[in-house]
C-alpha cells in the first residue's frame, strides 16, 4: 500500500497542546511525500487555534470532546460530517479509546495506529511504540506505506497572519520592550513539572540584574502563579493576555524561553525559539525533549528516584520534589546564557 494511493489523510491527536505541536511534523513529513494530498488535523479547540496556521496541514477540525462532541452521539456526528469529506486514510498518534472509535467510525479504507493504541486491532496497521522522541515515533506511521522509505525531518512551517504578529508586537511595545528578552513560562499541567516557584524569581532576578527584561507565559490556569512571580521580582507576566498563536508570536521575539517539559517548549521549536527546559520527574529518554534547533536540557541525572512517572504527578512520591529543588537558578541562568551568547550552541537538547 503506497501514502500516495490516497487522497484525504486524517491524522487524529486530541491530547495536550505540546502533543498536537509535536503532531505537525507528522503532517510536515505527509506533506513533502504526498503534495497532492488532502490532509486534515483532527485536534482540540484551543489546539486548533495554532495549528490551523501549518501550512502542511489542508484543514484543522476541531473535536470539541467536552462540548457539541460529548459521548458517543457526539463522535458519531463528527465522524459523519468528516466521512462527507471522502476520508480515505486515518494516522492515530493518540492512543486513546475515543480516538480509536472515531478512526473506526470514519470508514476509512486504511488506518494506522500504535501497537499500544486503545483497541488497536480495530487499526488495518500497527506500528510498535518506540522510545525514540516523539517526532520520529509519529513519523513512524508512515514507515507501513511502501513509497516512504526514506521520511527526511522537516520542521512545520507556521506562518502567522500579520494581524497576530503585529498584537504581539503591541504588547511587547505597551511595556518599552521590542528586543532582547528572555521568556519564561512556568506553568505545566502537572505540579511536579515544574520548576520551583521560588527558582522563577531568583532567575528573573538574575537576568534583570544582567540587564535582561524577562517576560512570563502562560495560559489563563497559570495566571496566579505568574503574577506572584513578577509581583515578587519585577518582571512582567503576560499568562492568560495572549492567544496561543499570539503566544507564538512572542517566542519568535524571544532570545530564549525558560520553561518546564511542557507544551511551551514544544511551540517554541514550531518557531525555533532557542529553549532551555528543566526536566525533574520526568526524563528526555521519554521522547519529549525541546527540539528547537538550540535547546539544552537542565537535570539532576544523580537522583535514583528519576524518572517517577512517565508524565509527572500532582505531588512528589517522596515529598520532597528534590528532582527540582536541586536544579539551581544559577546552572539556568548559564544554559540561557551560553544560548543567547553562543549561536552554535545545542543542534538537539543536551543535558546541562
Amino acid at each position: 500500500m503506497r501514502l500516495r494511493d490516497f487522497h484525504h489523510i486524517v491524522i487524529l491527536q486530541t491530547a495536550f497542546i505540546g502533543d498536537v505541536a509535536l503532531v505537525l511534523y507528522l503532517a510536515e513529513a505527509v506533506r513533502h511525500l504526498h503534495p497532492e494530498a488532502r490532509i486534515t488535523l483532527v485536534t482540540t479547540p484551543i489546539a486548533a487555534t495554532f495549528a490551523q496556521y501549518c501550512t502542511a496541514l489542508t484543514s484543522v477540525v476541531a473535536f470539541d470532546k467536552r462540548g457539541k462532541h460529548k459521548g458517543f452521539g457526539g463522535i458519531v456526528r463528527l465522524a459523519g460530517e468528516l466521512r462527507k469529506s471522502g476520508v480515505d486514510c486515518v494516522l492515530a498518534p493518540h492512543r486513546s479509546f475515543r480516538t480509536t472509535l472515531l478512526a473506526r467510525l470514519l470508514g476509512a479504507k486504511y488506518s494506522v495506529g500504535f501497537t499500544k493504541n486503545s483497541i488497536a486491532w480495530l487499526y488495518n496497521k500497527r506500528v510498535e511504540y518506540q522510545p525514540v522522541h516523539e517526532i520520529e515515533r509519529n513519523v513512524a506511521l508512515l514507515g507501513v506505506f511502501e513509497d516512504c522509505g526514506h521520511i527526511p525531518h522537516i520542521t512545520p512551517s507556521i506562518v502567522l497572519p500579520a494581524s497576530i504578529g503585529e498584537a504581539s508586537k503591541a504588547l511587547l511595545k505597551e511595556h518599552g520592550i521590542e528586543r532582547d528578552f528572555v521568556a519564561c513560562a512556568p506553568g505545566s499541567v502537572w505540579a511536579t513539572k515544574r520548576w520551583r516557584e521560588e527558582h522563577f524569581i531568583r532567575l528573573s532576578e538574575l537576568l534583570q540584574h544582567e540587564g535582561k527584561r524577562v517576560v512570563l507565559l502562560g495560559g489563563k490556569e497559570d495566571e496566579a502563579l505568574c503574577q506572584r512571580i513578577a509581583e515578587k521580582s519585577g518582571c512582567i507576566s503576560f499568562a492568560g493576555k495572549t492567544s496561543l498563536p499570539e503566544m507564538l508570536a512572542v517566542l519568535r521575539s524571544a532570545s530564549v524561553l525558560v520553561g518546564n517539559d511542557s507544551a511551551p517548549a514544544h511551540l517554541a521549536a514550531l518557531v525555533d525559539c532557542p529553549t532551555v527546559a528543566v526536566f525533574g520527574p520526568t526524563v528526555q529518554a521519554f521522547g519529549f525533549a525541546p527540539r528547537s534547533s538550540r535547546s539544552v536540557v537542565v537535570e539532576n541525572t544523580g537522583l535514583a528516584c528519576r524518572p517517577c512517572s512517565p508524565h509527572g504527578t500532582n505531588t512528589c512520591p517522596l515529598g520532597t520534589h528534590e528532582c527540582m529543588w536541586s536544579v539551581q537558578p544559577e546552572r539556568v541562568l548559564e544554559a540561557a546564557r551560553n544560548l543567547m551568547l553562543n549561536p552554535s550552541t545545542g543542534s538537539e537538547a543536551k543535558s546541562a
